[in-house]
């Protein structure tokens, strides 16, 4: 069957299509809209290209979303801030760009993983604003887009559930400042949020004693959570070629005239 033929069964309550020995190479269709009854939606690496319909949000029993691992672009549509029913969304491993949706109206979202895209701009000060939210979240994955600005105070909303064990993952930025009472539940200050600017962590973060943020010489570490140290990175030299001689020319003998 066809994709397009998958989204006519509209008694669908679950729809796995991840890692299909041969991608759709297609976009998700407006027919998407047509799986009312739906509750799981996985489609992991499965191919797809172009954008996220905005019709997906007429899915309104939908929990878990995992678009991850394809080749969707652009922006994700407003429309999923209505999905109120989600528990599970990762779009991770992506190409999606624009602003950083705020999702004020996902108040039962476990798990939300947006890494591995190109989002842009500031995080929301709306960002996850919903207290009914914030008791379910187990696990935020904003890393390795290109946000930027300061994290803001009202981030610390968030980061506060660092004590009850949730992930939260902001490395791979372009951030350039934070609000210290965002901190102030991490056992390693800001560190423990994202490495400061100057230092670097694999993981972008210090995550125990013994895993602490390295200073980083030079500029090699120009944003918050800093993975490598790029002052470290020698360039690599190509071998130096001699140069090329041009050819000797011979001089000819004319023949003399009689």
């Amino acid at each position: 069957e066809s994709i397009d033929e998958i989204m006519t069964l509209s008694n669908l309550n679950e729809l796995y299509l991840s890692h299909n020995q041969q991608p759709f190479n297609v976009a998700l269709s407006a027919q998407i809209g047509l799986l009312k009854k739906l509750r799981k939606l996985i489609m992991q690496g499965s191919g797809l290209i172009g954008q996220i319909p905005p019709e997906i949000g007429q899915l309104e029993h939908l929990a878990e979303l995992d678009l991850s691992h394809n080749q969707i672009i652009e922006t994700i549509p407003n429309t999923m801030n209505e999905m109120t029913t989600l528990t599970s969304i990762d779009v991770s491993n992506n190409g999606l760009s624009g602003p950083l949706p705020d999702f004020t109206r996902l108040t039962k979202v476990k798990k939300l993983d947006l890494s591995f895209n190109s989002f842009t701009g500031v995080i929301p000060p709306t960002f996850l604003s919903s207290d009914d939210a914030l008791p379910f979240l187990e696990k935020l994955d904003l890393s390795n887009n290109k946000l930027s600005g300061g994290i803001p105070q009202s981030f610390a909303r968030i980061s506060d559930r660092i004590s009850d064990g949730v992930f939260i993952g902001l490395s791979g930025n372009e951030f350039t400042g934070i609000d210290p009472i965002v901190c102030n539940s991490s056992p390693y200050g800001c560190d423990g949020i994202v490495c400061s600017i100057g230092k670097f962590n694999l993981k972008g973060k210090q995550t125990s004693d013994s895993d602490k943020c390295d200073d980083c010489s030079g500029n090699g570490a120009p944003y918050l959570g800093t993975r490598e140290c790029l002052a470290d990175m020698q360039p690599v030299t190509q071998p130096v070629q001699p140069p090329v001689q041009a050819p000797v020319q011979q001089p000819v003998a004319q023949p003399v005239a009689q």
